[in-house]
């Protein structure tokens, strides 16, 4: 049974994607990077576990499991590779005149290693997170509590091997450093499983709240609506949460999910599941906004081109064309520059992917996915 999307989590997304551009931004503040920072990755895993949930994957059989995420992860991964490779290649051939196989050989070994490059990282971690935590649902089917102290017991053991397997494995040739690309992935992928499984959890407890009375049965809504009352408190409350988080992750420190730099690693688990936690409060009983919702929904899109694409380097230099021509507050025309012609090319992107090759963002062609509805 195809159960239909939930629109707050398209919009917790939207926001997350909007964070994720905003932490590659030259121009933000060191101090806004470092709570964006935070939680803006650990959210997309944390999701991810919620629609595990919603959506009941794990009564599929492994095999049809795994087809669909190779499909909507490791096409995306590959074309998205070979998209970089030929843009790098280029890049260095359009200005030193000569291709730089040193470089180019560096990138194929973060590629064909699996540790993906630039922002690819993520999806080879999303999939092995979503692998072994489908490997766990099944083993231990529903004793909930030994997938979460599997779950916790490799997200908190992963940062700690890290910095001893980066002093001590050797990356001498080709297939120890592509060995090394794979264990690195790995070691990710089980801090991405910890969020997963929380997410997973906190779905649980939402389909429980939902199910019990006390709220009004809303056909548009996801489940059950509090009364008004309750909802702004909800949404309070997640501000407040918010607000809690940007100040624990300031004294915590810039972090990093990508190369694993965590600080203090408890402190830097409470901030990304307090910041997700509290965003997912706001977008689940505040006002839905659709234009996040369509941003969320294509966040994978927006996540692959926005750097290595060029689109960034391209609305930045907008921004200086509007500065050039504007006779005061050129600080302000940049920012809007380079914000509105980034969301005006990667909103063509996704017209177009969605379009003419959807594949590429792992989802089906609309005339497919029309004759499987029928068929069903």
């Amino acid at each position: 049974m195809k159960k239909e999307r939930l629109t707050y989590l398209d919009m917790v997304k939207g926001i997350g994607i909007i964070l994720v551009v905003m932490g590659h931004s030259q121009f933000l503040n060191e101090q806004v990077r470092i709570v964006i920072t935070s939680f803006h990755m650990p959210l997309f895993f944390f999701v991810s576990g919620m629609l595990i949930c919603h959506m009941g994957e794990e009564q599929r059989s492994m095999g049809v499991i795994l087809r669909r995420k190779v499909l909507s992860i490791f096409v995306p991964y590959a074309v998205f590779s070979a998209i970089y490779l030929a843009i790098y290649g280029l890049y260095y051939y359009a200005h030193l005149h000569i291709i730089e196989w040193s470089v180019i050989r560096g990138y194929a070994i973060q590629t064909f290693g699996l540790g993906g490059m630039s922002v690819l990282w993520f999806l080879t971690a999303l999939f092995f997170s979503e692998l072994a935590f489908f490997v766990l649902l099944k083993a231990f089917r529903k004793r909930h509590v030994m997938v979460i102290a599997v779950c916790a017991l490799c997200a908190v053991a992963a940062p700690l091997v890290k910095p001893h397997f980066d002093r001590l494995f050797p990356r001498t040739n080709i297939p120890l450093r592509l060995l090394y690309e794979l264990i690195s992935t790995w070691l990710r992928s089980m801090v991405g499983l910890g969020f997963l499984m929380a997410g997973y959890e906190l779905m649980r407890l939402f389909h429980k709240l939902d199910g019990m009375k006390g709220g009004k049965l809303d056909d548009k809504a996801d489940g059950y609506v509090p009364s008004k009352k309750k909802r702004i408190l909800f949404v309070c409350a997640g501000f407040c949460g918010l607000a809690l988080t940007a100040c624990l992750s300031l004294y915590n420190g810039l972090t990093d999910m990508h190369f694993m730099v965590f600080h203090h690693l408890w402190l830097y688990y409470l901030n990304a599941l307090l910041g997700t936690c509290s965003l997912i409060l706001i977008c689940k009983y505040g006002k839905i906004l659709r234009g996040l919702c369509y941003l969320g929904a294509n966040s994978l899109v927006i996540m692959a081109t926005h750097l290595d694409c060029q689109y960034m380097l391209k609305a930045i230099d907008f921004g200086y064309f509007l500065v050039s021509i504007s006779p005061r507050a050129k600080k302000y025309c940049l920012y809007f520059g380079i914000a509105s012609s980034l969301l005006v090319m990667e909103l063509v992107t996704i017209f177009l992917v969605n379009h003419l090759v959807p594949f590429v963002a792992g989802k089906s062609y609309p005339k497919r996915e029309k004759k499987n509805s029928g068929a069903a």
